[in-house]
């Protein structure tokens, strides 16, 4: 199963995300005239994913206004402040990473460079290597992180791990209380663990 931005790349051409996607800041605003994927359009489109709960959680902030639930409408208050608090990507980022990630697949090609030099995964061996997804993500669907393990074929299993986080979908893998109880103390204890510091 492809995630979303998989078969967007299938049957969306890179020059179009482009002309649709990149916008200029305008006047009076800083970085005016810089190009960007604006935070906005991010977060509609995560929404959009997945609107009837956003619509159910919504709907319920009001009758807990109505129940007098200040506890409960803090809650959700504290959430939606956190979920819509989304930074807007430069062009450059954004168009480089679709198209080295998603459209030519430098990684699992070789293609991959840094500072254009080629990056070679297979020479990495002492390095330790966690990956973890969310078993709802429908962006980023299961497998895609856990590619990195077979990129990287001669880490020793000794340091390697592979989470899968029940529950959560692509942004309860980097916030919410999932992240905080379940998922950080995964990669906290796996730092710990491989630290030589």
């Amino acid at each position: 199963m492809k995630g979303l931005i998989n078969k967007v790349a299938d049957h969306v051409p890179l020059k179009l995300l482009r002309a649709s996607n990149i916008k200029k800041i305008p006047p009076g605003f800083p970085g005016s005239g810089r190009r960007v994927y604006p935070g906005f359009y991010q977060l509609a489109g995560f929404m959009l994913l997945n609107l009837k709960p956003h619509v159910r959680k919504h709907t319920e902030f009001v009758k807990d206004g109505l129940r007098g639930d200040a506890d409960a409408q803090e809650a959700s208050r504290g959430f939606y402040d956190e979920y819509f608090a989304v930074l807007d990507m430069t062009e450059s980022f954004y168009i480089d990473s679709l198209q080295r990630i998603f459209f030519e697949h430098h990684m699992p090609r070789g293609l991959m460079t840094y500072e254009g030099e080629p990056i070679d995964f297979e020479a990495l061996d002492t390095m330790p290597l966690l990956t973890i997804e969310g078993a709802k993500d429908n962006m980023c669907t299961l497998g895609q992180t856990e590619a990195a393990h077979a990129i990287c074929p001669n880490i020793p299993d000794a340091l390697r791990q592979h989470h899968v986080q029940e529950g959560v979908g692509h942004y309860g893998v980097f916030s919410g209380s999932r992240f905080q109880n379940e998922i950080y103390p995964v990669a906290r204890d796996f730092i710990r663990a491989h630290d030589k510091g």
